[in-house]
């Protein structure tokens, strides 16, 4: 009788072991570690709520409570977990916790996010970071919105579609003038693209003919060659660029003009004088003013600039001169008679 109690006994207490298994995720035989987190929302959480990491079940909680003075006011609820300590690899001292529901009416459960590897393993009575939590009624009204949204898309939608034909969209759909036009123009881009294919004009030429490489390249290896000769100093581009002397060219050549420029403004010169001396200007103003007045005048000079007369009569005289000079190489002896007395 005392080996089929003890059988009996063994297998009872195997059977709350099993149980316990299946109900906790934790098996008695196997060590376990105690941890603590304290957030700002229970949500609901209950004793012996799952808690996973990374999704996997690890463990359950053992406790929700409020102490007197928890560390930190804006996390007041403090939560005792106890897991399995064969997580120690994943479960670090810098493993966010955080409660979450499982759907919108779902029960409240732990969820922890595997810690970095810098970070030490967690221990019995390790504190672990938590995460603030979406509360569940933030949850509920964004789906709510989100279905009220979907509900005036589709009013709207529904309100478009007798009007759908009338549009662009049901024109080109139907045998219209625009389906037509649609048609010709895909027509078109069918024989521009076999003309592309063919190598048939400008286009299909750059896309088609084999030397267009060999003339990239051959561009390629001359630009190459002037960006070597520029580098080099080669040539009037390449003297400019990297000429030595250019700068006190350059400086030289702005401090003669600096200089010119201050030579003109203290009427040096004639240049000079022609633009800041007062006297040199007024003499300069009066001889235009004699200019001007020489063509105003009726005399000899002025005649001979202002007369429209004076290019006819010249023409005149000169058309006179040259016919008479014909005459006497056509006619001499009506000009020219040579008398001889002898003795």
């Amino acid at each position: 009788m005392l080996m089929v109690g003890t059988l009996v006994g063994l297998g009872i207490i195997g059977l709350l072991a099993v149980v316990f298994r299946l109900v906790s995720g934790i098996s008695l035989l196997s060590s376990n570690i105690h941890i603590v987190a304290y957030v700002d929302d229970a949500a609901g959480l209950q004793k012996g709520a799952v808690v996973s990491l990374g999704g996997v079940r690890i463990g359950n909680v053992t406790g929700v409570s409020i102490p007197d003075s928890p560390p930190n006011p804006a996390q007041p609820v403090r939560i005792d977990m106890r897991v399995s300590s064969h997580q120690q690899d994943w479960l670090r001292e810098n493993s966010l916790v955080q409660v979450a529901t499982k759907g919108p009416m779902g029960d409240a459960a732990v969820s922890i996010d595997r810690g970095t590897a810098d970070s030490p393993a967690a221990r019995n009575g390790s504190v672990l970071p938590a995460r603030v939590a979406t509360p569940t009624s933030a949850v509920l009204i964004s789906a709510h919105t989100l279905l009220e949204n979907t509900n005036l898309l589709m009013d709207k939608f529904s309100a478009m579609v007798p009007h759908f034909k009338e549009g662009t969209a049901g024109k080109m759909m139907g045998p219209n003038d625009l389906s037509q036009r649609l048609g010709a123009i895909s027509l078109q881009t069918g024989k521009i693209r076999a003309a592309m294919t063919s190598g048939s004009g400008s286009v299909a030429r750059l896309m088609t003919d084999p030397r267009l490489p060999q003339a990239l390249h051959q561009t390629e290896a001359s630009t190459n060659g002037l960006q070597r000769q520029i580098t080099r100093g080669n040539g009037s581009i390449g003297g400019f660029l990297h000429d030595s002397r250019l700068p006190k060219d350059l400086a030289g050549l702005k401090t003669d003009v600096g200089a010119a420029s201050v030579n003109l403004k203290q009427a040096h010169g004639a240049v000079g004088k022609m633009m800041y001396d007062p006297s040199t200007v007024a003499e300069l103003h009066g001889v235009m003013s004699g200019i001007d007045a020489l063509g105003t005048s009726t005399g000899s000079i002025a005649q001979l600039t202002g007369n429209p007369e004076l290019p006819r009569r010249t023409q005149d005289l000169s058309t006179s001169i040259h016919s008479l000079v014909k005459e006497m190489r056509a006619n001499p002896h009506k000009f020219f008679r040579m008398h001889l007395d002898l003795f």
